[in-house]
């Protein structure tokens, strides 16, 4: 049967956690350095952000034209 401490009773052992807590930093430092391919990450990343700039100046041209033609087509209704 398992007891449970007393309420007031505070254990003041900080120590136990840091092992656990060490070799699981350890462990993915490791996974990092070795699992890891930066320069494929690095390529991957550049790619990325080259279509997201090419997405966002398409859009923002199409959104210009849009204004455009909006702004063309006000004038011919208020010479009508």
């Amino acid at each position: 049967m398992l007891t449970v401490p007393e309420a007031d009773v505070v254990s003041e052992n900080n120590w136990s956690g840091f092992p656990f807590l060490f070799g699981l930093c350890v462990a993915a430092s490791f996974v990092i350095w070795f699992g890891v391919d930066v320069q494929k990450g690095r390529r991957d990343a550049v790619h990325f952000s080259e279509e997201r700039r090419t997405a966002n100046v398409h859009a923002a041209a199409q959104a210009s034209e849009l204004a455009s033609e909006e702004s063309e087509e006000s004038r011919v209704v208020q010479l009508i």
